[in-house]
């Protein structure tokens, strides 16, 4: 923008923004270590801890599965005691 008087347009307020993403970056180009950007998680960082939530939740899946068949089972027996503390010590052993 050359005359201050003038409305700024949006062009005018895209440079200004792209001139201080430039200041903020060399800023912290200027400060930064190799220590502290090792602390920075890389898009490949990213895809393998979503890879490993995935398969927690995965797993949790198959747990949650396994306690409700159990849970089931309990239910249906629950009219016969020596079948529940067969089940329990089989399950709690």
């Amino acid at each position: 923008m050359t005359d201050d008087t003038q409305p700024a347009t949006k062009g005018d307020v895209r440079q200004a923004q792209e001139e201080l993403a430039m200041i903020v970056a060399k800023s912290f180009a200027n400060v930064v270590t190799k220590e502290d950007a090792k602390q920075f998680a890389t898009k490949d960082d990213l895809k393998k801890l979503a890879k490993k939530v995935d398969g927690l939740q995965s797993s949790q899946l198959a747990i949650l599965s396994v306690v409700q068949s159990i849970d089931q089972q309990l239910r249906e027996h629950k009219t016969h005691p020596d079948r529940i503390a067969r089940l329990e010590r089989s399950v709690f052993r």
